[in-house]
């Protein structure tokens, strides 16, 4: 299929029948891609900062930019709204319940309470010893993976006391991480 876009899609995340994608622009698309060979644009709404990543929870999709963390309501996918706004710089986001782990400019986790999305708060924030690349909350357990490459793993069931209680060294540099509930996975 092709989805002729207004300039280079950078990104792009599906679940299901529908996409969400964000070019250079500063404006990100819902596509309805029921039928691959031709995804259909159902909206777009503006983004700010360079998307680097989304992350699809619900009937809301969490978009990381350089500039903020925007949460927006996807449940009528031609009318997106936005909630609210965490106003830092995002890489990338876990969201858990109504809190998420967010990985503020690539140097610090900060947990952030989305009990009133229309104003995310920070809670706690601190700094792991190395570079994260990715992260993914499962349970009481924080993964992240590490620029030099690895994975660290962090209890946070004392959220305002994280610690790490494993971690695996890689020979490579570590990218995007997954997990499945009984192993993780890492680019």
């Amino acid at each position: 299929g092709l989805y002729d876009a207004p300039a280079s899609v950078r990104l792009m995340v599906v679940r299901d029948n529908l996409a969400v994608s964000a070019s250079g622009l500063g404006t990100a698309a819902l596509l309805d891609v029921t039928d691959v060979l031709s995804p259909v644009v159902l909206s777009t709404f503006a983004t700010r900062g360079s998307v680097w990543s989304f992350q699809f929870v619900g009937e809301r999709v969490f978009v990381c930019t350089a500039e903020e963390l925007q949460i927006v309501d996807i449940s009528d996918p031609e009318q997106p709204v936005e909630l609210g706004v965490f106003p830092e710089g995002v890489r990338q986001v876990s969201v858990h319940g109504a809190q998420a782990y967010a990985l503020v400019n690539g140097f610090s986790l900060a947990l952030i309470d989305l009990a009133d999305e229309s104003n995310p708060t920070e809670m706690n924030r601190w700094r792991p010893p190395d570079y994260v690349t990715d992260l993914e909350w499962i349970g009481d357990f924080l993964y992240t993976s590490r620029s030099e490459g690895g994975i660290d793993i962090y209890d946070v069931s004392v959220w305002w006391n994280p610690r790490r209680v494993g971690s695996l060294d890689s020979e490579r540099s570590g990218g995007e991480l997954r997990t499945d509930g009984q192993s993780a996975y890492v680019l």
